[in-house]
């Protein structure tokens, strides 16, 4: 159903112990064809490793169960009253300026920690990942050296 018609969504609650699919893997279905909308992950996987997880692969919340249901409720309103004060993504204007780093074919923005390839962004950086490759494309045609106990006593 989403994927038939994203924009009609306001807010997504999602179990992650589905029958047929893992809910994990429907939160990054969902990501790729909507960076905006709110989505709550509703779950028992109480684990700390699931609760990473589920907020790196795009979830806005986290909720256990047992749950109590005001409790719900008033994380589904904060999030939509969030999402209705927020500029939408179609309506901002992506400057030169907002980004970083700007080749013919290559974006960078530490702003919003996005980067884009040919127009098409690279998703799924860890932030490590992303700070590597900032430091990699805004400083071109540098050689760098992993840095070791010696080389800093040295003042390398």
């Amino acid at each position: 159903m989403f994927k038939a018609a994203p924009d009609s969504f306001d807010i997504i609650t999602l179990d992650l112990n589905l029958p047929k699919m893992d809910g994990m893997e429907v939160a990054q279905q969902i990501r790729k064809l909507s960076k905006t909308v709110p989505l709550i992950m509703l779950t028992a996987r109480d684990s700390e490793s699931d609760q990473v997880l589920g907020l790196e692969l795009g979830a806005d919340d986290y909720v256990t169960k047992p749950f109590s249901p005001i409790t719900l409720v008033a994380r589904i309103k904060a999030l939509h009253r969030r999402a209705e004060t927020a500029e939408p993504a179609a309506v901002q204007q992506e400057d030169e300026e907002d980004f970083d780093v700007v080749t013919d074919h290559f974006k960078l923005s530490t702003k919003t920690r996005e980067a884009y390839l040919d127009g098409k962004e690279i998703e799924g950086l860890t932030p490590k990942e992303f700070d590597l490759l900032h430091t990699l494309a805004a400083n071109p045609k540098q050689v760098f050296f992993p840095r070791t106990a010696a080389s800093a006593r040295l003042g390398l």
